[in-house]
């Protein structure tokens, strides 16, 4: 059985979708923000969760941001316990071991 739509019914169909999707409840929920700032505890020590050697001369264009001369470097993700802000950071700040014990 094949249905015809007259050009005239396309109003009235897009009408009736608009009424039936706009009853759902799409709404996003309500956020609510504190006014306060809770104090940080200055006790915790970041450590490192996870450290993976995989990016031999291959940080990407996007590493500039970090560092003017990264792209095209060596790379060593790292995951942190906290957030750091990476303007504190310098290489200085890091040891690489090897398994033959040679430090970088």
């Amino acid at each position: 059985m094949k249905t015809n739509f007259s050009f005239l019914q396309w109003p009235v169909l897009f009408m009736l979708a608009t009424i039936i999707l706009g009853s759902c409840n799409l709404a996003t929920p309500e956020v609510l923000l504190s006014d306060s700032v809770p104090p940080i505890d200055q006790t915790r020590k970041p450590e490192i969760l996870t450290a993976f050697f995989g990016l031999d001369n291959a940080l990407p264009q996007q590493a500039r941001l970090l560092y003017k001369n990264a792209p095209g470097q060596d790379g060593m993700p790292l995951v942190f316990s906290l957030e750091l802000d990476p303007s504190t950071l310098e290489g200085a700040d890091f040891e690489v071991t090897t398994q033959n014990g040679q430090t970088f």
